[in-house]
């Protein structure tokens, strides 16, 4: 471990919870800026990012104060939540609206995008009576109290087991028949209670990046109108772009559809829009609202998320991301395909994976990458996967050379 990162990393360890960063023996890294698609730690050394904040950073690293130049027209005051709210959250719940079907008419902002899933849980609650959901293996929806039970994982679960409500998530095989998802229907809600929802990635991120099979989602979609079920949506890593479309509910029209990562260039911010009908469950806050908090819609982030937005959309990016990212796959393929150490490659847009067969390496080939001057990170259960989630807007040869590094590292294996 270099000297600067040794000791950023002991003096991190004498404040920090354990759990909270990763440990590692060596190569930890404490990272000092960035620059579009170029990340610096405290040493000065440069690393390609391929990982963009988890997928968060459309736009890669910028200067913010590039985009808080309409500051002094939304004001930096601070919206009073669910009392007296700021100009710019207005602007974003109209914003985010516009960029989505027309049937997901209303919405509600949040911080992080565990906590839009959970707004949408509890919107499901609401319009349905029940508070049982059918999700999927590997899923990952975030780590608070509310959504633990649909998230998949027990190493998350157990631990809390003592707290957890008594809503249930029952795990199906991602991309499984529609008899199974009958079957668990069934089973469950006569011995739990009600299913109130069907929660999905429209394709799994931390689980791997797993596309789901073609016409699935549709399905979904007639499972639940068959059994009087909503169907949402968390697009939290897919949404705004990095598939190459801003919402799959284009496509396979959801009831609630849940966003973040992309959604706050950068800064803290999420939302949860749905139905007219749906998002009418909630009551009319007539001075208590029954879900809220100090920084939902925070005056700043709002406004940088609407730059962002902005800048998303003027310049094309989803579609870049569409293009970009089937250049990317096509190269990946043809290098390494034939290679003893990879199962598959997959992906959609700038959402794309080197699945390897042996448990764990991708860690090693994260570690591998790290050395050569990449950021990357691993992900699958077992961690044998690579995800490659660069901002939209990485300059292509640059990207084309970190994806050279990568296939240079399998081939010599």
């Amino acid at each position: 471990m270099d000297n600067k990162n040794s000791a950023w990393y002991q003096r991190l360890r004498a404040v920090e919870c354990q759990d909270s960063t990763m440990s590692l023996s060596e190569d930890f890294l404490v990272l000092q800026e960035g620059q579009g698609s170029i990340l610096r730690d405290v040493e000065g050394r440069s690393f390609i990012d391929l990982c963009a904040g988890f997928g968060a950073l459309t736009h890669g690293h910028i200067d913010i104060t590039a985009w808080t130049q309409n500051l002094k027209e939304d004001g930096l005051v601070q919206g009073m939540g669910d009392v007296y709210p700021s100009a710019s959250k207005v602007k974003l719940l109209e914003t985010i609206k516009s960029l989505l079907p027309p049937h997901l008419e209303k919405g509600a902002l949040a911080v992080t995008g565990s906590q839009a899933v959970e707004l949408a849980l509890k919107t499901a609650c609401l319009a349905t009576g029940g508070n049982n959901f059918l999700c999927f293996q590997n899923g990952y929806h975030g780590l608070d109290i509310g959504v633990l039970p649909v998230t998949d994982g027990d190493h998350f679960r157990k631990p809390f087991e003592s707290l957890l409500p008594h809503g249930r998530g029952f795990h199906l095989p991602y991309g499984c028949s529609i008899e199974l998802l009958e079957k668990s229907y069934s089973d469950n809600s006569l011995k739990y209670g009600r299913i109130a929802a069907v929660l999905v990635e429209p394709i799994q991120g931390r689980g791997g990046i797993i596309l789901p099979p073609p016409e699935w989602l549709m399905s979904l979609r007639h499972f639940c109108d068959k059994k009087n079920l909503l169907l949402i949506f968390d697009e939290v890593f897919t949404g705004l772009g990095r598939i190459g479309t801003m919402t799959s509910s284009f496509d396979v029209p959801c009831d609630i559809t849940c966003l973040g990562k992309a959604l706050g260039g950068g800064m803290p911010v999420s939302a949860c829009f749905g139905t007219k009908e749906v998002m009418s469950s909630w009551p009319m806050n007539t001075g208590e609202a029954i879900h809220t908090g100090t920084f939902f819609g925070h005056a700043l982030s709002c406004s940088v998320a609407n730059k962002n937005l902005e800048f998303l959309v003027a310049q094309g990016l989803a579609e870049r991301s569409a293009s970009l990212g089937l250049k990317g796959l096509f190269f990946l393929k043809n290098s390494l395909l034939a290679t003893s150490f990879v199962k598959d490659i997959r992906g959609k847009g700038l959402m794309i994976v080197i699945e390897m067969h042996e448990s764990n390496q991708g860690v090693v080939l994260m570690n591998t990458l790290k050395r050569k001057g990449i950021i990357a990170i691993p992900s699958g259960p077992k961690g044998q996967c690579l995800s490659i989630t660069p901002a939209l807007n990485i300059p292509e040869p640059l990207f084309f050379e970190a994806l050279e590094t990568i296939c240079g590292i399998i081939q010599s294996w």
